[in-house]
């Protein structure tokens, strides 16, 4: 006859709790023990389907509020559907107690650090820079470090915990500084990186460039300000420095004629410098910016006035290859008439009217004005005067320039330029 054995095993069952406790927004894994059916309890002898759709035997999961999940576990002989519930409660909190300096931005702020109403089911725990193991489990401490500093909370009765962070800063310790490379700079058009500021991350102030470089354009003493505000204390720190800008010792420029206190609308007029052998770039400017200026030569310019002006400046400035420019030539006030007041009576006794003849000339030179003749020049087409005489203040005067190369040159008489002048 034929035997059989049967085996009977025990139906698929769960040897966990049903209903967990996890703590608010942390993440939880859920525990799952299964015994019975075919595999009896090994490991891989079960297949699980979860209602999150993992199928692995532990999910993980991150809850906010109550929430039930099922896993369905299947072997060779059957399968069944276990229910979890898993309730929220709330991680430990602590009320911490911050005994801050009077000034936090002159030493440590916090001085103190403390957590204040215990409970008996919590266990408080500090770390930190020069928390020890006796000191972790005081109520509170004495920061001696700038750094971060954590309480963490156990709460033994649901295995839940919560961490605080302060972060404990000594602003007095902040070193700012703001160096130049130059105490001294002669004055300039070239903006220059002069500065180094630490630490990095601060605003720099005074007579600067959208590039924080600084501009050397008019003689003094100025003032940059290096401001620095510390992100962790927001406590702010400045410090300063100061340059001087100074004139090059450059030899300074003279005019080479006088310069009349007016001048008519329309008009040309000569200016020229002394020739003090500046083989440099020069630069002439007005403070009527319609003024059209035109270089004649190394020393001369032409300058025609646009428009009329009771206050009016002429200037003349160069600079060296080292770009140092020199000091500042500019003439009295001046006056630029329109035409109307340039023909008035008045105005004839200002602005001189020249008659110049014979023009060419081999010798002889005459010069007839509207106003006494006080100072007579012939100036080369490099701007060198050649030729100078001071008159004795007659409206008529007769040269004798034979001596003169031939050539073409600028009269100016009084600063005015009268007239092209060729020698033959």
């Amino acid at each position: 006859a034929t035997q059989w054995t049967i085996k009977v095993a025990a139906s698929l069952s769960n040897h966990m709790n049903a209903s967990q406790t996890a703590c608010s927004n942390n993440e939880f894994t859920i525990p799952i023990h299964i015994l019975g059916g075919a595999a009896n309890g090994a490991s891989n002898g079960y297949e699980y389907l979860w209602s999150t759709g993992e199928t692995t035997q532990h999910i993980s999961v991150l809850v906010d509020e109550p929430t039930t999940y099922t896993v369905t576990v299947t072997d060779e002989w059957e399968t069944r559907i276990f229910t979890y519930f898993i309730d929220v409660v709330d991680p430990p909190q602590a009320e911490i107690a911050m005994d801050a300096a009077d000034d936090p931005c002159s030493g440590m702020s916090p001085v103190a650090l403390s957590y204040i109403n215990p409970l008996e089911n919590l266990v408080y725990t500090w770390s930190g820079p020069g928390v020890t193991t006796e000191s972790q489990n005081d109520s509170i401490i004495y920061p001696t470090a700038t750094g971060v500093y954590e309480l963490t909370i156990n709460d033994w009765s649901t295995g839940c915990t919560n961490t605080y962070e302060m972060v404990v800063h000594n602003a007095s310790n902040i070193a700012i500084d703001l160096s130049i490379s130059q105490q001294q700079v002669c004055r300039s058009f070239q903006s220059l990186d002069l500065f180094m500021a630490t630490p990095a991350g601060g605003e720099l102030s005074g007579h600067l460039d959208a590039n924080n470089h600084f501009i050397p354009d008019e003689v003094g003493v100025y003032t940059i300000t290096y401001t620095y505000v510390d992100p962790i204390s927001q406590c702010v720190f400045e410090v300063s420095a100061e340059i001087e800008v100074i004139d090059s010792d450059l030899p300074a420029m003279t005019w080479a004629h006088e310069t009349p206190s007016a001048y008519c609308v329309g008009e040309t007029y000569t200016f020229c410098i002394d020739d003090v052998a500046l083989p440099h770039s020069k630069i002439w400017q007005t403070s009527d910016e319609t003024a059209i200026i035109e270089s004649i030569s190394e020393n001369c310019v032409l300058i025609t006035w646009e428009t009329s002006s009771e206050t009016n400046t002429v200037c003349v400035e160069y600079y060296t290859d080292e770009n140092c420019w020199s000091p500042k030539l500019c003439t009295e006030n001046i006056e630029v008439l329109n035409e109307v007041n340039c023909f008035s009576v008045d105005v004839e006794d200002l602005i001189p009217v020249f008659n110049v003849y014979p023009n060419p000339t081999y010798g002889l030179l005459n010069i007839e004005s509207s106003k006494h003749i006080k100072n007579i020049q012939v100036v080369d087409l490099m701007g060198r005067i050649i030729f100078e005489k001071s008159a004795d203040s007659a409206p008529f005067h007769q040269l004798d320039i034979s001596e003169i190369e031939m050539g073409v040159y600028q009269l100016v008489v009084d600063g005015i330029s009268v007239d092209k002048l060729v020698v033959y």
